[in-house]
């Protein structure tokens, strides 16, 4: 019988097991969930490039991130809730922002006050 290490809460049934091959088959794999990972990476330099501050959204557990690259400000927030969360943008910046991207196992979306992040999924927005 295979059993989760002492200490682990991570459900069994969303647990990496298999070969390669069978990690390639699976759309919804861990290998897929890393490929498309660094494939967000790559296509947004930002995020691998540059300079990061914490930012503490009171009342939610929600990891948000101020980035600047180039200039540039960027904000990465990540949601690792079962269910989505609400964010008002004004808690962000005082600048107007721009939902560019999300990834993970839900949709995103943003309205002119409020980003809307899908259970345990991340968004990349960007200022105007």
């Amino acid at each position: 019988t295979i059993r989760d290490p002492y200490g682990t809460t991570y459900d069994s049934s969303k647990q990496t097991n298999g070969t390669v091959k069978s990690q390639l088959e699976n759309e919804n794999s861990l290998l897929h969930y890393y490929m498309k990972l660094i494939a967000f990476r790559t296509k947004y330099p930002a995020i691998a490039r540059g300079d990061y501050q914490a930012i503490t959204l009171k009342d939610t557990k929600v990891g948000a991130f101020k980035i600047i690259y180039n200039g540039e400000e960027y904000y990465l927030l990540h949601n690792t809730q079962q269910k989505d969360i609400d964010i008002s943008l004004q808690a962000l910046s005082t600048k107007e922002l721009t939902l560019v991207d999300f990834i993970g196992m839900n949709d995103s979306s943003a309205n002119e006050t409020t980003l809307t992040i899908g259970a345990q999924s991340s968004a990349l927005l960007k200022t105007k």
